[in-house]
């Protein structure tokens, strides 16, 4: 069937339905599923009253994965309605006068992640293969100031960004089809696109995290391993099993890391500063690349919790006890535990004091207690 758009007869395209599948469907499930899981997590690590400088950290990494989930929504799976069901046509109109807005708010919340992931694996390195070093740093209240500092420099990096980007709009993909696609127009600046859209953001975002949490995981299985050996030699005994519960959970979140998410950012990155250079045929078939590479990016953000859920057990202890809400009755009964004991042991301290008292004054009636 053809379709008539401003005087142009355009036939159907096969791009449509597979941004609908990719997007929508497939991005949607991911991203409600991870809202759940990441929704969760930031109550479960809320309520936890052993606060550490890892779990705080990872406290902030649920905020900035559900901010990366949340803008795939609005950005990709609700748009991207529209062009083949043909419904919701208000809404799309409103996006794509508003995307040049998201564009940028996308690389904002990776990068945050990124660099949490990063800060996250700096202080477990330390922990457990350098303990006696920085150890102000590894305090609580150092940890949540790192956190804002992450923030802030995910601004700062990215404030260029909403200066870069021309236009990011929905928009006809040829003059044939009826294919609508998601298009970033940048400066057409080419000390920009090389410094900062290539060799900048490329260091930024996969050179120097990459190599960093690949140096200090390397180091931490080593220590796993050894520490390992040394429980079976002592006869299993273990001291901080809680703590190597985090350093597998961290080498496992940052596997997936590189796997989904640093690789598609540089491939976009390079995609959007040469593909003016490429032949039509490459830059039509990034077209049908760049969903999977969004959808990368979700099952990133969307797959720590269950991480955490599969690996630590005092995790699914909390978020078993958040679930059945049995927290708040546990913590009535502890506390009025702790009350009633310290009620005992007044009553036995005051009733000791009276019988040493009596038996002194019966001794020695001339002694004269001391002040």
């Amino acid at each position: 069937m053809e379709n008539i758009t401003e005087g142009i007869i355009r036939v159907p395209g096969n791009l449509n339905f597979y941004n609908f599948v990719v997007f929508v469907c497939a991005c949607s499930v991911v991203c409600a599923v991870g809202l759940v899981g990441n929704t969760l997590a930031f109550f479960v690590f809320a309520m936890d009253k052993k606060k550490t400088a890892s779990r705080v950290i990872l406290h902030s990494l649920t905020v900035s994965d559900s901010l990366i989930l949340l803008n795939t929504v609005f950005e990709f799976s609700i748009p991207f309605i529209h062009p083949h069901t043909k419904l919701l046509g208000v809404v799309f109109k409103v996006y794509k006068t508003f995307s040049i807005y998201t564009y940028p708010l996308h690389y904002f919340f990776i990068t945050t992640s990124t660099w949490l992931l990063v800060l996250v694996t700096c202080h477990r390195y330390y922990a457990v293969c350098k303990p006696m070093k920085i150890r102000n740093w590894m305090r609580v209240k150092n940890a949540k100031i790192q956190c804002v500092c992450v923030y802030i420099f995910g601004v700062v990096f990215n404030i260029s960004k909403f200066i870069d980007v021309q236009s990011a709009n929905y928009q006809y993909c040829t003059s044939k089809t009826d294919d609508i696609c998601y298009k970033t127009v940048l400066l057409d600046n080419l000390a920009l696109r090389i410094s900062y859209r290539i060799i900048l953001t490329t260091v930024v975002m996969y050179v120097i995290p990459i190599s960093v949490m690949s140096y200090m995981n390397t180091k931490l299985i080593i220590e796993i391993r050894s520490s390992n050996k040394k429980k079976k030699y002592i006869g299993g005994a273990t001291d901080d099993d809680d703590g190597e519960k985090i350093n597998i959970i961290l080498i496992v979140v940052v596997i997936i890391f590189v796997m989904c998410s640093t690789t598609p950012i540089t491939l976009s990155q390079i995609f959007l500063s040469f593909g003016s250079y490429m032949s039509a045929e490459i830059r039509f078939g990034y077209l049908y690349f760049l969903p999977i590479l969004i959808l990368l990016v979700a099952i990133n953000a969307a797959a720590n919790c269950y991480v955490y859920t599969i690996v630590g057990q005092k995790f699914r202890r909390n978020l078993k006890e958040l679930c059945s809400c049995r927290s708040c009755d546990q913590d009535l009964e502890i506390s009025l535990s702790v009350q009633a004991r310290s009620n005992k042991s007044n009553l036995e301290s005051k009733s000791s004091g009276l019988d040493n008292k009596t038996v002194s004054n019966s001794l020695t009636s001339s002694t004269i207690d001391p002040i």
